[in-house]
């Protein structure tokens, strides 16, 4: 982290806390977040050293019970930029434990008491407090508006009762298999949430192990969490615009790539996979003759066909590699009819002329097709598999899918060698 970016965190920390009533020069402020930095990126992280920074708030002079609340979000922003957003609820936690440690010799029972529960009630951070079965006995208005219930409405619940069906089995691995029979720490997960009007969201979540103060005393579940849905579906797009082509929606090189390697990791040995190389023919005289726009669009068009046909059947992927050039990848198991029933069904596609800015453009494509086994091929042999398939497709000038000789037995090498020495040469 820069110096630069270090200087707006400490402004943000002091802007933030001035809320207490307490003004400290912004060298304290600095000097908090380089004891901050310091914990988050230590290898191990132990959650724990959160106490060490609540200590300190204290020792700098904020003693305000609202200090470690009006921290949470700007340690919340330093955890997410050295890439330890996932834990820090559990850092947290132990900050708020350090804070009010500190502060308890001089302050009487009752005092403390409500202190800690103008801290629970007002934090920013959903705050529950479970027993070890996993009920919850009492929650703040953060975790509730989170929800989209009213906080009394909680208690008594299972967290179960707002996590995702399909997370119910992770929650219960890292709670009866993992954190209780430990009796002490911080599990971490990102779960979904299902809020009260049935949407979905995420949120990132710190369950820490209480065990009891005294013997006979009952042990607790304490869970710190925030909202990250924004956060999720903000990776979630990133993650599929980097996979996807932009001009016309389909899967790219890169998510091709990934799908037919893991196909190849997983799939079992001799299962046959499908590839259909398919390569728009003079499509160079449409962009010289109509401009690149009308091109454009014509990409556009027959990609839309494709796609439709993938809906419609659901026996493909179909991806756009880049140009003229759009591949069909048929999972495994497959068959070598079942790969050319598919090929000349894409072919069939192209029939009737494409329409693009009032034009009638007639366009036609050579598709190469090969039937392989899969198991730990890689992905660039494959493509380039098919790829002579098309060469072959190009030279024989057919209408037709034509497959590359011996596909059952095809070597993946040659073929590269193949489709590089003379295949782009002859587009």
């Amino acid at each position: 982290m820069t110096r630069g970016e270090r200087s707006i965190f400490a402004r943000s920390w002091r802007e933030a806390v001035s809320a207490t009533g307490v003004a400290l020069p912004e060298v304290v402020f600095e000097a908090l977040t380089g004891h901050a930095i310091r914990d988050l990126t230590a290898e191990p992280f132990a959650p724990a050293v959160g106490a060490g920074l609540g200590a300190a708030l204290v020792d700098a002079g904020l003693t305000d019970p609202a200090a470690p609340i009006a921290s949470a979000p700007v340690l919340l922003a330093i955890a997410g930029s050295v890439g330890r957003a996932e834990v820090a609820a559990g850092y947290l936690v132990a900050l708020g434990q350090g804070h009010q440690a500190r502060r308890t010799e001089s302050v009487l029972p009752d005092e403390r008491a409500r202190r800690l529960r103008i801290l629970f009630d007002n934090s920013a951070a959903a705050i529950a407090i479970g027993d070890t079965e996993g009920r919850i006995l009492e929650a703040n208005r953060s975790l509730a508006d989170m929800i989209g219930i009213a906080p009394d409405a909680l208690d008594g619940i299972s967290v179960y009762d707002f996590a995702h069906p399909d997370d119910h089995e992770h929650i219960r691995t890292l709670l009866y298999e993992q954190l209780i029979p430990a009796g002490k720490g911080t599990v971490s997960l990102k779960q979904r949430l299902v809020r009260a009007d049935g949407s979905i969201g995420w949120m990132n979540i710190g369950i820490t192990f209480a065990k009891g103060t005294a013997e006979g005393d009952p042990d607790y579940l304490v869970a710190v969490g925030a909202d990250v849905t924004d956060q999720y579906r903000h990776q979630a797009e990133l993650h599929h615009q980097a996979r996807h082509d932009p001009l016309t929606g389909l899967p790219n090189r890169r998510h091709l790539m990934e799908t037919v390697n893991r196909y190849s990791a997983t799939a079992d040995e001799g299962a046959l996979a499908g590839l259909c190389f398919l390569d728009l023919n003079r499509f160079k005289q449409i962009n010289d003759r109509f401009g690149h726009t009308v091109g454009d669009r014509v990409l556009s068009a027959v990609a839309a066909r494709l796609h439709a046909d993938t809906r419609e059947h659901g026996d493909h992927l179909i991806a756009r590699i880049g140009g003229d050039e759009f591949v069909a990848l048929i999972a495994p198991p497959t068959t070598a009819e079942r790969v050319a029933a598919i090929s000349r069904r894409l072919a069939a596609v192209f029939r009737e002329p494409v329409l693009a800015d009032g034009h009638r453009l007639p366009v036609t494509a050579s598709i190469g097709t090969i039937t392989t086994r899969i198991a730990r091929n890689g992905a660039e042999s494959l493509l380039a598999a098919a790829d002579a398939g098309l060469y072959y497709a190009k030279r024989n000038r057919s209408s037709e899918p034509v497959p590359a000789p011996d596909p059952n037995a095809f070597d993946t090498a040659a073929a590269f060698e193949l489709a590089q020495a003379v295949t782009r040469p002859l587009r």
